[in-house]
């Protein structure tokens, strides 16, 4: 889990709202949202 966060982390944040959309536009608890911030 820790490495995924770290990961996630080096996206860009288009990267992550295209990942997001990918997954179905599916929502995001805030916490995790903050971590990819």
């Amino acid at each position: 889990m820790e490495a995924d966060v770290e990961h996630e982390r080096k996206l860009t944040m288009n990267e992550v709202k295209q990942k997001m959309n990918v997954m179905g536009n599916q929502q995001v608890p805030n916490e995790a949202m903050e971590n990819m911030a």
